[in-house]
């Protein structure tokens, strides 16, 4: 991600840091202690209004641990926002991402991730819709229609065995 001369020293170091490959377990538990609060609310702040290029999937999923409630709105943006990005795991995290902040509408969201040509996409939607489908007829249907209609293809292994396992299979003939 090009960082804008605009952050400050202490963001654009949170930034970089955030943006890793690997990052060590205590820091991220620790909700990245070492940097302020206000350094992460600017990161927030400047993923939720970059595009281009648009941040990977590890980049959002860490930015649940330094959000604040200051930042919870900005942070919905840029998880919206990346509901259409290029990149699959960012797609992904960013619905986890809006299931960890409850969003309000989440469960639209994720039947309009089912139609997503990524399997790991598919699978975080089927997880999220799952709870609602137990008490839900019509979102039973779907998901059994979804599993029928992907069963045979081999690159949605994940979602289907998800559906399998919750006892979502093809429709008895």
């Amino acid at each position: 991600m090009t960082l804008s001369t605009t952050l400050s020293d202490e963001a654009r170091g949170l930034l970089d840091t955030l943006e890793h490959l690997h990052i060590a377990k205590k820091q991220v538990s620790e909700g990245f202690a070492e940097f302020s609060q206000a350094a992460k609310d600017e990161v927030i702040e400047h993923v939720a209004r970059t595009f281009s290029p648009a941040p990977a999937g590890r980049l959002l999923a860490r930015l649940m641990f330094v959000r604040s409630p200051d930042s919870q709105r900005a942070l919905e943006r840029a998880l919206l926002a990346n509901l259409r990005s290029d990149d699959a795991e960012a797609r992904k995290f960013a619905l986890y991402g809006l299931q960890e902040l409850k969003y309000a509408n989440l469960e639209d969201i994720a039947l309009l991730s089912l139609r997503d040509e990524s399997d790991a996409v598919t699978a975080a939607a089927a997880q999220i819709l799952l709870p609602a489908a137990k008490s839900d007829s019509d979102l039973r249907a779907l998901l059994t229609s979804f599993y029928e209609a992907r069963r045979a293809d081999g690159s949605f292994h994940a979602t289907t065995s998800i559906l399998s396992a919750a006892s979502i299979t093809a429709r008895d003939s």
